[in-house]
Formats: C-alpha cells, structure tokens, sequence
C-alpha cells in the first residue's frame, strides 16, 4: 500500500494526528515560554506570542508612564515582553547609569535586522542607531561623530540657520499675521531645511516639493509609529495588517532612493579642498581610510555612509523638531520666561548679528531653558533599547546575555531625590548662584543618554536648536508668542497616542503686538 493511499484510507486518523501534533507543538512552546520567564527579573503576566501588547495598544496614557506604573509593584527593575521578546527595565537611576557606561551594555538587538522585512533585498549594512555593537559598528560609529562634531563647532551651521530661519519667518509673517497658527509644520521645514543643507549642501526653499514630499513621509512614519514597532516584534500581523506595512515599506524605500541620489550626486562632485557638508566630510573619511590601509576602510562602504546620512537628516529631525515643539509652547505658556529669553538675546546678540556659538556661550538663561526643556520632555522617554553583550549583574538580578535592556530616563530626570522638584518647569535649576549655565548640574541628566550608545550629534543638536530660537525671538522683536486661548490652556502632558516619543498636543500660537 502506497503512503497516499494508506492517507486516504485512514484520513480521519492522520488528521487526528496531525491536530493533536499541532496542538502538542503549541503547548510545548508555551510552556518554554514561561519556564525561559524565570530567567528575568518579574513583571507583568505577558501573553504567548503577544507579550504585554495592551501596554502598546493604550491610546489614552502614555506607554512610558504605564511602564512607570509598574514600578509600584514590581520595584524599579522588571521584566515586560514585546511580543515573544522580554526586555529588562530600569528605572532606578544609580544601577541604571551604571550599566548605561558600561560595554557590557552597549548592545543593540539588531533592529536593522528587525526591519529586513520592509525592505525588498537582503541588507547587511550597518545602523549608527539600529545595528548591534561590533567592531563595524564602533567605526561607523567614531566617523559619523567626527564629522557632526566638525559642522557642530565651524561657521556654516549658525549661517544655515539663521538664513533657513529669516525665510520662513517672512512667509509666516505674510501668510499669518497676527492669526493664530500651527508652529509645527513650519518647525519641520525649518529643521529639515537645516538638516538638508548641513548634510547635503543643499537648502530647500519655503514651497519646494521635495521637502513638503519628504515631510509628508516624516510624518506618515511618527503617525504609524506604533505599527512599526509591532511588526518588528511581530513580523506575522504584516500578513494581517498589510495595507499599513505597505505603506511604511514603501516610506522606507522612499528615504532610500533620496539619500542613495544625494549620495551619487557627492561622489560625482567631490572635491576633498572643498568639503561643503556633513557627506561630504564622510565621504573624505572613507577615502582617508583606504588611503591609509586601515582595517576601518572596509567598513565605510557606501551603504553605511548612506546610513550615516540617514541618521543625521532623518533620525536628528525627530529629536530636533519634537524638542523645538515643545520649547515654543513652554515659551508661550510662561510669557515671564519668554521675556527673561527675549531680553537676554537682545542685549547679548541684539537684533541684526546672526547667532553664533560664542554667543551661545554667554546666553547663559537660553542655554539653561533648553536644557530644561529636553529634561522636563525629553523626546525618548525611554531611550533606544540595549541589548547585553555578556551575562551582566544589575542590582540583585543577573541578566542573561543578549537580552534587550531599556533605560527609564524619563525616570532618572524625574527623580524627587535628585531633582527636588522635578514636575516643575524651571530653568533656573540649570543656573548657579551668579547665573552662569550649568550644563550638567549632576549625572542624571541625560536627554541624549550616556556611555557608548549616546547620541552621536548631542553637540550638533544643540547648537541648531539655539540659533533657531534666537533668531526667531531676534526676528519677532516688539512681539510675544503666545497661545491661541492663553497660557494653560493645552495640556502639557502632550498626546499619549504615539508610543514611543514624546510630542505635545495640538497646539496654536499667535504672533501679538505688546
């Protein structure tokens, strides 16, 4: 009797076996679930295969605070599953800025391998923000730091700005008036202006499309934030879901082509005595490499560069535009800060000299309200996750290898015990007793996290984010920013539906002569 035939024969008990079998599978991969639970450090029952989804799902408080929330009873070191995965949180923020400096830390679960999946192609490359800790990725890594570091401190980056600054400034003033207005779009071109010139040497105009199409995927990508992240942890709900995967797969490939043309365009017009941008001074590394037969140089291909282009254009726009957002409604919200910034821009910079960082050095109150403003709504709240390189100690626990490790910085600029008053916006804390600027005033702040894994253009991201305030204050002389129906009148907790940053919630403001 052939195998088909004995199938056919006995087909009601094949199928039996069959179900029974899958059942038998299930059973046995959720009982490795939650024997493998007892690994890490306790949390909340997750589900198989879908974790502690309803954290996610939560529209109405934000996903960071609902993590804070189990610290009452879990203690401030527990364990919550994204989807099969388990990621170790810590809140306490002594353990946490420990093991934040630490190597055995600066892991990464290799999320550009995560997001294969919207992507057509194999892709190997490597992520200054996604890619796990390798000899690669530290080069990459050093390079992309060098060249944000060199643009941070030179003469064009505070040029870029204020010109940047001027031209949209008049088109708010022709096109609003005194009307109320929504400040955020006009803040992303403003910052994707300068971020496109700093990087690529090229400036977009008001009304030019390719920065209103390039906008337009920024924000479809934050508004599906929250699928991006299932469907990395999730990969099967792309099957489900697939209209929304389409659409982020087709954004990806979208930045793809624009950074891989820009890239080309480099290449074809380099010139190493004229380095014009932030590609530019990558692409003079790369040749730098090879010219000294150094082991880096493999690294540096072009795919990378590309990566590295993407993070600074793409991934510092996020950061840049969210914290911008946030300082124009707490500017607008407390009308005697505002005033305390307008007079000190005036008398230091005054209303015509383009600000510069020497100038940023003696605007001691601005300085100390930006610093306030990313400790009070720091744009992560959570930070990029981690991922352990080696059984590593935390407190009382031992953390397996490879296990994904998030740190609450939220949690460590919010802490009572360090802060006093943390719940306060108050940029005097960041001031001493002669009001010069204090920009560490302890270890906890960190709104560009710490050790290995920081923010490569912590430096870059500052000095855009003072010459865009003031020349905005410097252009808008004789006038108060101030809020459609008043201060108090938006709730500053900010809009808990988008997960993973934190952004405020629809706000106007009105440009008013006093």
């Amino acid at each position: 009797m052939s195998i088909i035939q004995f199938i056919v024969k006995n087909s009601t008990h094949v199928v039996i076996g069959i179900i029974v079998g899958a059942i038998s599978v299930v059973v046995m991969s959720v009982g490795k679930f939650y024997l493998e639970r007892k690994k890490y450090p306790p949390g909340p029952l997750p589900l198989p295969f879908l974790g502690n989804f309803k954290f996610f799902l939560n529209k109405k408080r934000h996903f960071f605070l609902q993590v804070t929330d189990l610290e009452k009873e879990y203690g401030k070191i527990f364990t919550i599953y994204a989807g099969k995965m388990p990621q170790v949180v810590i809140l306490d923020p002594k353990i946490g800025m420990e093991a934040l400096k630490k190597h055995t830390f600066a892991g990464r679960a290799d999320f550009s391998k995560m997001t294969q999946i919207f992507y057509d192609e194999p892709d190997n490359s490597t992520d200054v923000l996604l890619s796990d800790f390798t000899p690669e990725w530290e080069v990459l890594r050093k390079v992309t730091h060098s060249a944000l570091k060199k643009y941070a401190v030179s003469e064009k980056a505070p040029i870029v700005v204020s010109q940047v600054c001027d031209e949209v400034i008049q088109e708010i003033e022709r096109k609003e008036g005194s009307n109320p207005f929504d400040i955020k779009h006009y803040i992303s071109q403003i910052i994707l202006s300068i971020l496109s010139s700093s990087t690529y040497g090229q400036t977009y105009h008001f009304d030019d499309k390719e920065l209103e199409d390039y906008i337009q995927v920024l924000e479809t990508q934050n508004k599906n934030i929250n699928q991006f992240i299932m469907f990395m942890f999730m990969p099967f709900m792309r099957h489900i879901l697939r209209k929304s995967f389409n659409q982020l797969k087709e954004n990806f490939a979208s930045v793809r082509r624009f950074s891989k043309n820009k890239f080309n365009q480099h290449v074809e017009s380099f010139d190493r005595n004229n380095i014009r941008d932030i590609t530019d001074s990558l692409i003079l590394a790369k040749m730098e490499a090879e010219e000294e037969d150094k082991d880096a140089a493999k690294y540096l291909y072009p795919q990378n560069i590309m990566n590295s282009m993407n993070l600074v254009f793409g991934g510092g726009s996020e950061a840049t535009r969210n914290t911008m957002n946030w300082a124009f409604l707490f500017m607008a919200n407390h009308l005697e800060i505002q005033k305390k910034i307008r007079d000190e821009i005036e008398n230091v910079i005054g209303l015509q000299e383009i600000p510069t960082l020497k100038h940023k050095a003696e605007c001691h109150y601005t300085s100390a309200f930006i610093a306030e403003v990313l400790r009070f709504r720091p744009s992560n709240p959570m930070g990029a996750a981690h991922k352990t390189t080696v059984d590593s100690q935390v407190g009382k626990f031992v953390i397996p290898k490879d296990t994904i490790v998030t740190f609450g910085l939220y949690s460590y600029m919010h802490d009572k015990e360090i802060w006093g008053d943390p719940s306060h916006f108050r940029p005097e804390r960041f001031l001493d007793s002669e009001g010069k600027f204090i920009s560490h005033p302890n270890s906890f702040y960190v709104p560009f996290s710490a050790g290995r894994r920081s923010c490569p253009g912590d430096k870059f991201v500052l000095i855009v984010m003072f010459c865009l305030l003031s020349r905005f204050i410097q252009k808008t002389h004789g006038k108060t920013i101030r809020l459609e129906n008043g201060p108090g009148s938006v709730d500053l907790m900010g809009d808990p539906k988008v997960a993973f940053t934190w952004v405020p919630c629809e706000f106007k403001i009105k440009l008013s002569t006093d």
